[in-house]
């Protein structure tokens, strides 16, 4: 199979029509050319030569950087949100950070750089994060407050305000069978002392 079949199948599970996996597809991630690359000097803005030369470091889109990568003309540079200090950052406490700052698309992104064996430690740290800010939304949702609901979800990524509207809406139908099934009891309550004291 061609590069191309490869990379679609396995590197970037996308549906073709989400809107969110298209604008994934264009955050940037940090390249270093392995070889001089004629006429693309126009994807670094801050580049003045119609050239870019083996080394030279380039902030490309996922779409093109997978594909470069690839025909091995570019190898990726771990973006700095998930380096060393980064890690450590978020490893500490990953419930305290704005993941929303660093990128909207930190999980698909981290993801997709693991999926191509760029950093063996990779995936387990992302497990790790996910796994305490799926927590913190979780309980954010059954202590949901109206006041800072707001302030809260403009600090979640695009996959993690998804979870949440799935969170709130789970523990809202909650609620109402709650309700709905203490009236039932209620009622049957009602009708078994109406039928003992006949």
């Amino acid at each position: 199979s061609t590069w191309g079949e490869h990379s679609e199948r396995e590197f970037f599970d996308m549906s073709y029509f989400s809107i969110d996996d298209i604008l994934a597809e264009e955050e940037r991630v940090p390249c270093v050319f392995q070889q001089s690359a004629p006429h693309l000097g126009f994807l670094d803005p801050q580049h003045d030569s119609a050239e870019i030369p083996a080394g030279h470091l380039v902030a490309l889109p996922w779409w093109l950087a997978k594909e470069l990568v690839g025909y091995r003309v570019v190898v990726f540079n771990t973006p700095k949100y998930i380096n060393s200090k980064a890690r450590e950052s978020l490893l500490t406490d990953a419930t305290c950070v704005s993941l929303r700052e660093k990128t909207p698309y930190f999980f698909e992104i981290c993801t997709a750089l693991s999926e191509l064996s760029i950093d063996a430690t990779l995936l387990p740290f992302l497990t790790a994060v996910f796994t305490q800010r799926y927590r913190m939304i979780l309980q954010h949702a059954v202590t949901f407050d109206h006041t800072d609901s707001t302030v809260f979800f403009d600090t979640l990524t695009n996959s993690e305000q998804k979870c949440n509207v799935c969170a709130c809406s789970s523990c809202v139908c909650l609620e109402i069978v709650l309700i709905v099934c203490d009236s039932i009891s209620f009622h049957f309550v009602c009708v078994w002392v109406c039928v003992c004291a006949m």
